[in-house]
């Protein structure tokens, strides 16, 4: 085959096989040099995995810090109790019961009232508790301040100490084995507030 003087063709832009070869093995031979961890495959293989290990432990710290104690064991036993709380809000209403609780520097005071003359017991209990996280709950037994411990009348008065707790919304919740007086509200360790049935 004779070449064309006058052709246009350029040789210099032609492409033997073998320097094809050399310039393919080349850029294999680059890429199997360098480092796995610069390659975004294996990073995006490696990466998500991992990131989901990660992520998945610290849910795990989290619920085991923040457990609320809603699950229960013994269901029957807390319908039973449940039951009885009821009754004794019913009692509480049946007598018209109320309670002026008044919070200070670590004490708190309870005046309470009712519609009849009531034995009053010796001590109740205050429950200052958080709405969402029973670790946060206080628990607090009131003694009567009467000196010579008369028991009865329509109006009664204890004390105790309340140690302080943030502001912020609570459950009030003062109670003995006969009745119970609560009510959520926004309130601190200062204060003075009412507690009523029906709340």
């Amino acid at each position: 085959m004779t070449s064309n003087p006058n052709s246009t063709y350029d040789k210099t832009s032609v492409v033997t096989g073998s320097e094809l070869k050399v310039n393919t093995s080349t850029d294999m031979d680059l890429s199997a040099k360098s480092p796995w961890y610069y390659n975004p495959m294996m990073l995006l293989v490696v990466g998500i995995p991992l990131l989901s290990v990660v992520v998945s432990f610290s849910f795990l710290t989290i619920a085991v810090k923040t457990f609320d104690g809603v699950v229960v064991d013994d269901y029957y036993r807390q319908g039973n109790e449940i039951n009885r709380l009821l009754q004794r809000d019913e009692n509480a209403r049946r007598i018209g019961l109320e309670a002026d609780l008044s919070f200070g520097r670590d004490a708190v005071l309870v005046d309470l009232q009712a519609n009849d003359i009531q034995n009053w017991p010796s001590e109740v209990n205050l429950g200052i508790l958080h709405p969402t996280q029973n670790g946060y709950d206080i628990s607090v037994i009131l003694r009567t301040t009467s000196p010579d411990h008369v028991l009865q009348g329509t109006t009664h008065q204890y004390q105790g100490y309340a140690p302080d707790f943030q502001k912020g919304e609570w459950i009030l919740q003062l109670s003995t084995s006969e009745w119970r007086l609560q009510r959520r509200e926004l309130t601190s360790s200062t204060g003075k507030i009412t507690l009523k049935h029906g709340y």
